[in-house]
């Protein structure tokens, strides 16, 4: 795409000028439409989570069609949306895993007995240092995110989301996952 036509002789000063606000330009458009998708991206992701509730006629079949559509709006490896009674994980419970993500007992996860035990958002991130590393690490987890689901100022529910690598969640996905929890 043309920027901009200069015509010869060119002053030098004025190319360097034309180029940098070129750059610029280009840049701020990468960067509008990029939030143009992510924000295509939320929208589609509340529409579908808006229209399960009509589409399903049992709470496992919610919650296994709210960690399918979650899970690969978010390409996680896996996926959890699992009902808490007091502090107690139950059996109601809907998971999405990739293909070759291999599940593990959640109710030993320390990240979602956290989120259950504290109502608050658990992170955690195989770059950084953490209590938790070798346990995630033997499960070949690289990022899992925990947010706990309140209703009446008790955790209803748990969404969990794993990826295998660091390289997949980005800021505004834990701000989208956020208010996402908010409607579930």
């Amino acid at each position: 795409q043309v920027y901009k036509y200069i015509t010869k002789p060119w002053d030098p000063g004025e190319l360097k000028d034309v180029v940098k606000h070129a750059t610029e330009t280009y840049a701020l458009l990468r960067k509008r439409a990029h939030e143009l998708d992510r924000a295509q991206q939320q929208a589609s992701l509340l529409s579908a989570l808006v229209n399960v509730p009509q589409t399903c006629g049992t709470i496992n079949e919610y919650l296994a069609t709210t960690a399918k559509i979650v899970g690969e709006s978010f390409q996680t490896a896996s996926c959890l949306v699992q009902t808490v009674e007091g502090s107690c994980l139950q059996t109601d419970k809907g998971v999405f895993a990739s293909l070759d993500f291999e599940e593990y007992q959640i109710e030993e996860d320390p990240l979602i007995m956290d989120a259950i035990t504290t109502r608050k958002i658990q992170l955690f991130l195989s770059k950084s240092s953490s209590a938790y590393i070798d346990y995630y690490s033997d499960k070949g987890i690289g990022v899992h995110l925990v947010i706990p689901l309140i209703h009446e100022d008790a955790t209803s529910a748990v969404l969990s989301l794993r990826w295998k690598d660091d390289s997949t969640l980005e800021k505004e996905d834990i701000s989208t996952l956020y208010l996402l929890s908010h409607q579930l």
